[in-house]
């Protein structure tokens, strides 16, 4: 599934979390905070995925060991 470059995650995100950028959405991971997850409810592909807790800790240590 790909972005369609819609801009909702943008809109809906807070301040400098999500621009878009070359019609896809550029994430400022370090702009987090406790509001970040609803940037993502309206993605139409849902090609934006917001994880938390154990399943972002195995996501990074699989890229981790990969990468």
């Amino acid at each position: 599934v790909a972005c369609d470059a819609c801009g909702r995650c943008a809109s809906d995100a807070a301040p400098g979390l999500i621009r878009m950028e070359n019609n896809l959405p550029v994430i400022d991971y370090s702009a987090g905070g406790p509001s970040a997850p609803e940037a993502v409810f309206r993605c139409a592909t849902r090609s934006i995925v917001w994880l938390e807790g154990e399943q972002f800790q195995d996501q990074e240590s699989r890229r981790v060991r990969t990468g």
